[in-house]
């Protein structure tokens, strides 16, 4: 195995490299190779932290999408039915309204936003309906553009 092809299957796991090539163990290129893989992965977990704040908004409206929830609901404007902005300040702040809400969701509700009924999801499985709801009461907390 030559050297390059070391470094190349470093970054697919470094303990398979480093057991692999013994010449290197203990040598100082072998305390630099394992310096430069732990500062990339270093890095690149610190990269995965700052997406992973964002990645909860996207997936929240990519589902909301997905789901044709937007067929009936907006963020900032009625439709048929409530804002979901208006439903996170509505509920945002009270205790065990992720679960309550998700039941809504795939349920159905009536009578709570006015005459218009908002029919079962039932192909929303309860895990979808909880991150959707979340992302909904997230809407809370972020400023209005």
């Amino acid at each position: 195995m030559t050297d390059i092809n070391r470094l190349i299957l470093l970054g697919r796991g470094v303990g398979s490299v480093l057991a692999q090539s013994r010449p290197w163990f203990g040598t100082a290129s072998c305390e630099v190779v394992h310096r430069l893989a732990f500062t990339q992965l270093a890095f690149m977990a610190a990269i995965f932290a700052m997406a992973g704040a964002a990645s909860a908004q996207t997936t929240g409206i990519e589902l909301a999408q997905a789901k044709n929830c937007l067929a009936c609901h907006q963020i900032d404007a009625k439709r048929i039915g409530p804002p979901f902005r208006s439903v996170a300040q509505r509920y945002g702040a009270q205790e065990g309204m992720v679960d309550y809400l998700a039941g809504v969701v795939r349920q159905g509700g009536r009578g709570v936003w006015g005459v218009v009924p908002m029919p079962a999801q039932p192909r929303v499985t309860p895990a979808e309906a909880k991150a959707l709801v979340e992302w909904i009461l997230s809407l809370n907390s972020q400023v209005k553009p």
